[in-house]
């Protein structure tokens, strides 16, 4: 999945950057690269605290499964949810359109970090 920001920036007065960053949800090597939902909310104390937010931020709910066949589209039984701070979304999109701007693309950033579950 690809998260998608636009954002206005005074060196870009008449375009608006847009930008696109992976949704990736990894728990070791194991990549669950099939997003089935998502739900953004607040967290509740213990999340936030590990996640290092305030339970005022908001925080992105996404729920994956395994792709298993050769191009790995297909369903498997394997889930996970990864949790993702938005601030950190945001920071990271941010960081992109500054690295973009001076030129330094190949230093931009799809690291959004998560907090993981097995389902």
């Amino acid at each position: 999945m690809l998260v998608a920001f636009r954002a206005a920036d005074s060196r870009d007065a008449h375009f608006w950057s847009y930008t696109e960053v992976p949704l990736e949800c990894l728990h070791g090597s194991e990549m669950y690269n099939l997003v089935q939902d998502v739900y953004l909310s607040k967290p509740g104390y213990d999340l936030a605290l590990s996640l290092g937010v305030s339970v005022e931020d908001d925080v992105l709910y996404g729920v994956f499964v395994k792709g298993w066949d050769v191009e790995e589209t297909i369903p498997s039984s394997q889930s996970a949810l990864c949790v993702y701070s938005m601030a950190t979304v945001e920071k990271i999109f941010l960081e992109n359109i500054e690295l973009c701007f001076k030129g330094e693309t190949s230093k931009v950033s799809s690291n959004l970090g998560s907090f993981f579950f097995l389902m």
